[in-house]
């Protein structure tokens, strides 16, 4: 009987730990925040656009220097569903070291901090694919005070450093700096995290980078 009960424990178990990482208990508040996260800073919507254009992106000419298996690899990494597998693992890695932090970030980014961060984003891609310089104040317009209050607490309170360490943003933007210096600063930031990521996909599909050379 005891082997019985131990050999069926043993099935549970590694049924359990077999399991996507989906159907595994997380912490209170880590899908939700996952889904801010990702509104907050949309890279894989962004990468997303590459790929449905260029069947090649990210290689280009230089795709038949890896296998089929690391290229299809490589962009499923880099696509938006791969980005929000990313976000999802770092969400709940965050909730797990600042479990008390989860609501108070869930709040700043449902208050608008999540929607006026991405519509400045959008606002200086805009900029950048057109040429044109965008109108940031017309973009705050579109949100009301308590929505540009959340904005501002997420980019410059203490309090939430972590959270924009999770987003990506670390302290790209400072309020007491003017439009020209954190449009300089944004789009630095803008290429680091692409960079970023783009090795870190790189690292987790194999791909050397002699292969980008």
């Amino acid at each position: 009987m005891k082997q019985k009960l131990i050999a069926a424990l043993t099935v549970v178990l590694a049924g359990f730990f077999a399991a996507p990482a989906w159907s595994q208990p997380e912490a209170p508040g880590v899908a939700r925040l996952t889904d801010l996260v990702v509104r907050t800073l949309p890279v894989g919507d962004i990468f997303q656009v590459f790929l449905d254009k260029d069947p090649n992106w990210p290689l280009a000419d230089k795709v038949n220097r890896v296998s089929t298996e690391q290229f299809t690899c490589l962009r499923q990494r880099l696509s938006k569903p791969g980005f929000l597998d990313q976000r999802s693992a770092a969400a709940a890695a965050f909730a797990k070291r600042y479990p008390e932090a989860v609501e108070p970030s869930i709040s700043v980014l449902e208050g608008g901090g999540a929607e006026v961060f991405s519509a400045a984003i959008g606002a200086g891609l805009t900029e950048a694919r057109s040429g044109n310089k965008s109108d940031y104040g017309s973009v705050a317009e579109r949100f009301s005070p308590l929505q540009m209050s959340a904005f501002v607490e997420l980019v410059g309170d203490p309090k939430h450093k972590a959270l924009r360490e999770l987003i990506g943003i670390d302290d790209v933007l400072s309020l007491g700096a003017g439009k020209e210096e954190n449009a300089a600063r944004g789009r630095a930031k803008g290429e680091l995290i692409a960079i970023k990521l783009m090795f870190a996909a790189m690292d987790h599909c194999k791909v050397p980078l002699a292969a980008i050379r």
